[in-house]
């Protein structure tokens, strides 16, 4: 659950970013608002695939009954869990 709301939490602010840079820069200096919001776009894909790609290799590992630990958010569910 953690890893979803780090993702979903990650697509918020990158979707907040890419909105503020495409308004603030199309008027002005319409090539590089362009550029901006094509790269932060990307990077946007690049999250999605990869987030995609991590929850089916946790899902895989779940299902599997290996014991995988996420360098940030396995040591906040620990704590979680272990309350």
């Amino acid at each position: 659950m953690l890893l979803s709301a780090a993702i979903i939490g990650a697509f918020v602010a990158l979707s907040v970013v890419n909105t503020v840079v495409f308004a603030t820069l199309f008027g002005d200096l319409f090539l590089v608002g362009t550029l901006l919001w094509l790269g932060l776009s990307l990077v946007w894909l690049a999250l999605s695939l990869g987030g995609f790609v991590l929850w089916a290799y946790m899902l895989y590992s779940t299902y599997t009954g290996a014991d995988v630990h996420l360098p940030v958010i396995g040591d906040i569910a620990e704590n979680i869990a272990s309350k």
